[in-house]
């Protein structure tokens, strides 16, 4: 869009162009319709500005016009840059066949900000704990961790990474990792990846999703870690961090998994979800369907039952859910 012309008079000229706005039946070319609308006509009503667009030729009806001014601008796209700005889908055929690894940093306490310059805090020991998780991308699964006191280094790293591929006794075909020191560098590319014949893949930098699945990992066991004091000691913490652990692969359902756990997934155990259910109504008609996943009924509808509620490892954020039927 460009405009000429100052000051009382003068001719005010609007070029619009790409991206394109469509509506039914037709095609328009605008170039940030919203804010060119409100800044040249500040005072005129939808009605009044379909009107004098229908005098200059284009004839749109009051309600295209109040749409266009609702809408958010259309950023163009980038014609310069080769990258379609399409990410390639990952695809895992079996439990074992993809991996993600990534660090994060846990705060003890208080988070990273302080009340003095620079306002902020050395991420490290005693302020927070560097976690390397590592999660299997066909279940969910979380094949192993590590703790550190400080930002690892790549050898640090490969190090952890070698004691959790002698636990799992798996070695991926892929790895997918992001573009920081520790992976993007020699030492993990061309000696330990090569040595181990794993294919590294790289997520984007900048783009939203590329490590959707680990970052979503790490968000789960940061919200569980939250419900307790973090302890300063590095062994109480990995305790701590593999009963959280324990727990997600086995008693947590995974939205992604249809309500599936990590470990029924991962070692084709029948999913619990899938299992004949308690009916508590008991006029519930026996062929008509329940909640999403379909099950049969077990027994006799409104059959008294009671819900026990036990704790993974006596931690009272970590809860076991079972149902019991009443004799």
């Amino acid at each position: 869009m460009t405009r000429s012309g100052h000051g009382s008079g003068a001719l005010t000229m609007i070029r619009w162009s790409i991206p394109t706005y469509r509506s039914t039946g037709f095609q328009i070319s605008f170039a940030t319709p919203r804010e060119q609308i409100k800044l040249f006509c500040p005072a005129l009503g939808k009605v009044k500005i379909a009107d004098m667009l229908a005098r200059a030729g284009l004839h749109i009806g009051k309600t295209t016009v109040e749409r266009i001014l609702k809408e958010n601008p259309i950023t163009p796209p980038d014609t310069d840059n080769d990258d379609d700005g399409k990410q390639c889908k990952i695809v895992s055929k079996y439990p074992g066949h993809t991996w993600h690894a990534d660090l994060t940093a846990v705060p003890i306490s208080g988070g990273f900000w302080a009340s003095w310059v620079p306002n902020a805090i050395w991420q490290r020991w005693p302020v927070c704990w560097w976690v390397l998780n590592v999660v299997d991308h066909f279940s969910r699964r979380s094949v192993g961790f590590a703790a550190f006191k400080c930002r690892p280094t790549s050898e640090e790293v490969t190090a952890a990474l070698d004691r959790i591929l002698s636990a799992e006794q798996v070695r991926p075909k892929h790895l997918i990792v992001d573009q920081g020191s520790e992976f993007k560098c020699e030492q993990f590319e061309d000696v330990w990846c090569k040595t181990k014949g794993i294919l590294p893949r790289f997520g984007a930098v900048g783009k939203r999703g590329s490590m959707a699945v680990v970052d979503r990992f790490h968000r789960t066991v940061k919200e569980i870690l939250r419900l307790i004091a973090i302890p300063e000691d590095q062994s109480e913490f990995e305790r701590e961090v593999r009963f959280a652990i324990d727990w997600y692969n086995e008693h947590r359902p995974h939205e992604t998994l249809g309500g599936k756990t990590p470990n029924e997934v991962h070692f084709l155990k029948p999913p619990a979800n899938e299992q004949p259910r308690i009916e508590p109504r008991p006029k519930w008609p026996p062929g008509s369907p329940c909640a999403k996943p379909r099950a049969s009924i077990e027994g006799e509808p409104g059959t008294p039952f009671t819900l026990e509620i036990d704790r993974h490892e006596g931690r009272r954020h970590l809860p076991i859910i079972r149902t019991r039927r009443v004799a």
